[in-house]
């Protein structure tokens, strides 16, 4: 399935969740950030094409744009929450962000 046709469908499942407009912009945005990069950095444009060193590659560029760990933690959360719901919908079998840790939050951004 492409990645983009994910999103869609992704964003209207969140929407019928009643996910408030705030949640789902933060969801539809930070995933469709990552899904540009993994198209224009690899030419990914399959869910089933994308694995964890994509990942951690968006994360390498975030972190040289000095964004916080707390803000690559949520994008990490957004994009589990696609694969997951890809893997729900059969589309897919694995979820590449469970090879992705969680960054450490230094005890003075909590």
């Amino acid at each position: 399935m492409q990645l983009e046709a994910l999103l869609k469908e992704f964003m209207l499942e969140i929407r019928i969740r009643n996910y408030t407009e705030k949640t789902i912009k933060g969801y539809n945005g930070n995933c469709s950030r990552f899904i540009h990069f993994v198209k224009e950095e690899f030419g990914v444009t399959e869910l089933e094409e994308v694995n964890h060193i994509h990942i951690k590659q968006y994360f390498k560029l975030l972190q040289q744009k000095k964004r916080s760990e707390i803000y690559i933690n949520t994008i990490l959360k957004n994009i589990r929450s696609l694969f997951e719901y890809g893997i729900s919908e059969g589309y897919c079998n694995n979820n590449p962000c469970k090879k992705v840790k969680w960054l450490t939050v230094p005890y003075y951004q909590c």
